[in-house]
């Protein structure tokens, strides 16, 4: 049979073979022919040759969808085939071998074949496109085909198999990149939304006062329930060095010795905590205090003071108010056992308790009129054991910037002691934790304090370091705080009717929170206060601003409180009653002092210091990450699924049409 030339569209050359004993199918790109007269610079989509093997190659062929021509048929001359070229193209280059060469035609059309079949192809993933065949001669052409490593139609090493392993390969990898696909685009979306509310939204510092809230179990809550931080308690007692003196009338002013201090390492507990469902949680206070005198100092607990005797200046202002009737029976009673103005005590008894024959008397008439008893007598009797004071604070769950506030004291939601409902608001925090909002402006936070009987205003005083470079904001109470009604009109509803009011600014009245005693406090060596005040007496140095005044160190961040010193000066009003001698050598409305005590919160333990290090550095810098991160990292996985999703979106060219293709047998 003769050697029969294929072209696209009915075309025909004759072939100059001399080679009779097999035909040639060349399927030519463009129209163009494998021709010596034509063919230089020609690139061929390839050929189907068929040979002795031609039943082998006929098997081949019909693994297609369909066959594409059957070469076990006898070719006539007038024949016709219909033939795919897409469909030949992808036959053939599973099957033959070519001669690479490589130019820049080459080069562009491999990249932007039009094959779209071709470019998944085991022949194009190798750089083999249908440009990559160069036939100079049919010859040339049938010889590059038939060589004995050629692969091709028939060969041994089983391409028309690798093509359908191809395609077998390519239908596995499409569900992988599907999956591939989907799992990117959530994660870009995860990112994209991460990167959104870390950089546009306070989404990080939400969360991060979700942590804040206290809850059953949560190492936060355990901190607070049992401090691992003991602060000092350190009280320096005002010793009365010449009362003898006075009371003779031979000295004029009384005169002072400051002793101490005696320092106590104090333990906190909070017990009964018992959680409530509208957010809140009630508990009281537990106080345990151990002597620990600083090296080298000579105070011990078993120093001899002579102070002020409190219960009965106690006594002489309460039945001054109550009437002459009230005097008289108090009268009788110091008949038989007369009380001296001062007392002899030791100061471990004074700070903790001791008797007295006044305060026994009272205790006595407290419980015959169905009064409250009278707590234990002593400055600190008080705070230490367990506190019959029972606080309700938020828990911040529902609403964080509540934190730590106090709704209720002893079951009421605000006090009584004052004459205004603004002055009896407790809604203060409890000293663990302050309002963040308030912090980030440097607005004032309030505190409230059972001890001074009152919500206290803290002010922004300035930003500070702590624990070995943590940055904290210091406040502390206005320097007006203790003024006087007319010198700071905030404290004008602070006032009782059973003392004057027109009081030197630097002192304030608590006495509706000790029992109707007349109790002032003022910054100690009444810093701050009327000179008037230090001058009553003899012995007090001038105040120093570094040892005497009060001020909190609060995390900008999480509110928390980092240490504190708290500095308090505890005095006594003199007051003359008609029918009562006592005390009728003092100037009436003389305030003496008694000691002052301060309580110092900044010593922390190590590990408290590594938990507040990492809360402040560690957190910032995984935010400070995160907030960088998230972007880098979208902006990658989305270019990765761009990678994977952009091919899938490309305008495929359709296949060309069934060619009809005459056989026409060479002359």
């Amino acid at each position: 049979m003769a050697p029969l030339a294929f072209v696209p569209n009915g075309g025909l050359e004759p072939s100059d073979s001399e080679d009779r004993s097999r035909a040639s199918i060349l399927v030519a790109r463009n129209g163009g022919l494998c021709h010596p007269q034509h063919s230089t610079g020609h690139r061929t989509i390839g050929a189907i040759r068929t040979d002795a093997r031609r039943e082998q190659t006929a098997g081949r062929l019909c693994r297609r969808r369909r066959p594409v021509i059957d070469t076990t048929d006898e070719v006539g001359p007038a024949d016709a085939y219909e033939l795919s070229v897409a469909d030949a193209s992808f036959v053939l280059f599973g099957r033959v071998r070519r001669r690479r060469r490589m130019t820049t035609d080459s080069k562009k059309v491999k990249k932007g074949t039009p094959w779209p079949h071709l470019r998944y192809s085991r022949a194009a993933r190798l750089g083999r496109g249908p440009a990559d065949l160069n036939c100079v001669a049919i010859e040339t052409c049938v010889a590059d085909l038939d060589g004995p490593k050629s692969g091709g139609v028939g060969g041994g090493d089983g391409d028309g198999d690798g093509d359908a392993d191809d395609r077998r390969r390519e239908g596995r990898c499409r569900p992988c990149k599907l999956t591939c696909g989907l799992f990117l685009g959530l994660l870009v979306a995860v990112l994209l939304a991460g990167s959104v509310l870390l950089n546009l939204t306070d989404f990080f510092e939400t969360m991060v006062r979700k942590g804040l809230v206290f809850q059953e179990g949560s190492p936060l809550f355990a901190g607070w329930r049992a401090p691992p931080m003991r602060p000092l308690v350190k009280v320096r007692i005002y010793n009365y060095t010449n009362t003898e003196e006075f009371l003779e009338g031979q000295a004029e002013k009384l005169r002072v010795q400051e002793l101490g201090p005696y320092v106590y390492r104090e333990t906190l507990e909070r017990i009964n905590v018992r959680f409530h469902d509208n957010g809140t949680m009630s508990y009281n206070e537990k106080r345990s205090h151990v002597f620990e005198p600083p090296p080298g100092s000579s105070s011990r607990e078993d120093d001899v003071v002579v102070v002020p005797n409190l219960p009965l200046i106690g006594a002489v202002a309460r039945t001054r108010m109550e009437g002459v009737a009230a005097q008289a029976a108090l009268n009788i009673g110091f008949f038989f056992n007369p009380p001296g103005e001062f007392e002899t005590l030791r100061a471990r008894d004074f700070l903790f308790g001791y008797n007295n024959s006044v305060y026994s008397m009272l205790k006595g008439v407290s419980a015959l009129a169905g009064r409250a008893p009278l707590p234990k007598l002593g400055l600190l009797a008080s705070r230490s054991g367990v506190s019959n004071d029972t606080y309700t604070v938020w828990t911040g769950r529902g609403d964080v910037s509540r934190l730590d506030v106090v709704s209720r004291f002893n079951g009421r939601p605000s006090l009584s002691a004052w004459e205004s409902d603004d002055c009896n608001r407790i809604d203060g925090s409890e000293g663990a934790f302050f309002n963040l909002d308030a912090l980030r402006d440097r607005r004032p936070v309030h505190l409230f304090n059972s001890g001074i009987c009152r919500r206290l205003a803290l002010e922004f005083k300035g930003e500070t370091t702590v624990m070995d470079g943590i940055p904290a904001l210091r406040y502390g109470p206005p320097e007006d705080f203790f003024h006087n009604g007319l010198d700071n009109p905030d404290n004008m509803c602070y006032r009782h009717s059973s003392f004057d009011t027109h009081l030197p600014s630097g002192v304030f009245n608590n006495s509706p929170c000790s029992f109707g005693s007349p109790t002032f406090l003022s910054f100690p060596h009444f810093y701050l206060g009327d000179p008037s005040l230090r001058e009553a007496v003899d012995g007090i140095e001038p105040p120093d601003p570094s040892k005497h005044e009060m001020y909190f160190t609060i995390h900008p961040e999480l509110g928390m409180n980092l240490g504190a010193v708290s500095r308090v000066q505890i005095n006594t009003m003199i007051q003359h009653a008609p029918l009562l001698y006592q005390y009728k050598s003092f100037p009436n409305g003389i305030i003496l002092p008694v000691a002052w005590i301060e309580t110092n919160a900044v010593q922390f333990p190590a590990e408290t210091k590594r938990t507040v290090y990492h809360a402040t550095f560690t957190l910032r810098a995984v935010e400070q990450g995160m907030m960088y991160a998230f972007p880098l990292l979208t902006l990658v996985f989305g270019l990765i699924l761009a990678c994977l999703i952009v091919p899938c979106w490309g305008t495929h060219p359709k296949e060309p049409p069934i060619q009809v293709i005459k056989l026409v047998p060479s002359v």
